[in-house]
């Protein structure tokens, strides 16, 4: 619907200047108003963050039931079929019908990159696998010096100018 309306000249798309004065207001009203931001579109009070979502973006395992649902072990995702029907009917034959997509080292780490990325923690060095940990200190390297990343001890956390541009940092350091 909002497609048709900008192609209808209904409705004026943000130009990248203006989103980024609106997401900075927004920032600027949280913080006035006692919010926290903990990642790029996730705000709260203090000591009330989302533990579902945190599940997704420290890799912990969950377990989906239901159609639909959703499951991550560590090592696969798990997606069960989305028709309810056929997931009722599934279970009474004894099995859930579903697909599986199993996570390359490799593709963790691009993942785990990418999500990190978007959150103030940033990404924790110890979760990096040893063998990608010297390509990603190194790659990393020109965003610190951008003022893009900051590198403590044990993370390399976004800057608030960094989360802006969260996605196409996280690109940059993804290993083909």
């Amino acid at each position: 619907m909002l497609e048709r309306q900008i192609n209808q000249g209904r409705i004026v798309p943000a130009t990248d200047d203006m989103s980024v004065r609106h997401y900075q207001s927004l920032l600027a009203w949280g913080l006035e108003h006692g919010f926290e931001q903990y990642e790029i579109s996730n705000f709260c009070r203090e000591g009330k963050r989302s533990l579902h979502n945190s599940r997704y973006w420290n890799r912990t395992p969950y377990l989906g039931v239901g159609a639909a649902a959703h499951s991550f072990d560590g090592h696969r995702r798990r997606w069960n079929v989305a028709d309810v029907s056929q997931y009722i009917n599934s279970c009474h034959k004894g099995g859930i019908s579903h697909e599986t997509e199993l996570l390359s080292v490799k593709d963790a780490y691009n993942e785990y990159v990418m999500i990190s990325l978007r959150t103030v923690a940033g990404i924790d060095k110890a979760l990096v696998p040893n063998e990608y940990a010297a390509t990603l200190s190194h790659d990393v390297g020109r965003f610190v010096s951008a003022g893009l990343i900051e590198e403590t001890a044990t993370h390399f956390r976004p800057t608030p100018d960094g989360l802006l541009h969260a996605d196409g940092i996280a690109s940059e350091l993804f290993l083909l």
